[in-house]
């Protein structure tokens, strides 16, 4: 409460997931988030979402995270955004999934400004396993006909619509797409695709029904 600025409640619920004897290991990490530019609200908000974090070794464990993230490009601002809106990606592998995510989505990209837009607006988006659900997803679409710059513009504006569903689902969504009578050639197409990969059959249903009693 008095370091971190939570809530009681909060604090409560945090403590839960931690335990520390002194002061020493959870100050240098805080510490540490100053150093690096984050304010006291976005340090509020990391702990709150990963207090788990207050437990780990700043210099082996997070410095190399956050030197890794300043060679790609990014700010001390962006990438104080972008830890503390998703934390949880200090919490994974710097090696394996990290960096690999990295390599892995900037080719499919091609463009680091274009992965990097994508990036900050969706820091999870490194968090998926693309080997089983992005590139599949991805073949489904060149299978249907969907150019690879359409690809590349769902996965600049909405990647998450790549990477949230499997793709025996994902492949029934874009087969809908199709019998609504899009062109998978446009721009429209991959737009569809997102609207409903975004929400449920039943979701879309009541949407539909509601459009349909308005005419």
């Amino acid at each position: 409460m008095n370091s971190c600025g939570l809530s009681p409640k909060t604090a409560i619920s945090a403590s839960k997931r931690v335990n520390f004897k002194t002061l020493e290991k959870p100050d240098s990490v805080l510490n540490f988030f100053k150093n690096h530019g984050l304010s006291k609200t976005q340090i509020s908000d990391l702990i709150r979402k990963e207090s788990e974090l207050l437990l780990y070794d700043p210099n082996k464990t997070l410095l190399p995270k956050f030197d890794f993230f300043y060679s790609t490009g990014i700010s001390r601002t962006d990438l104080a955004k972008v830890v503390s809106n998703c934390p949880s990606i200090l919490r994974r592998s710097l090696k394996n999934q990290i960096i690999l995510s990295f390599n892995l989505l900037k080719n499919l990209f091609h463009s680091d400004d274009k992965f990097m837009a994508a990036f900050k607006r969706f820091p999870g988006i490194i968090l998926f396993d693309h080997s089983a659900i992005t590139f599949p997803n991805i073949e489904i679409l060149r299978q249907h006909g969907v150019p690879d710059l359409s690809i590349v513009h769902l996965l600049t504006n909405q990647p998450r619509s790549l990477m949230m569903l499997k793709p025996d689902r994902f492949n029934e969504v874009v087969e809908d797409v199709k019998k609504m009578g899009l062109n998978p050639s446009t721009l429209q197409f991959v737009r569809a695709v997102y609207a409903l990969t975004s929400m449920s059959k039943s979701t879309l249903k009541r949407k539909m029904e509601v459009y349909e009693k308005w005419g």
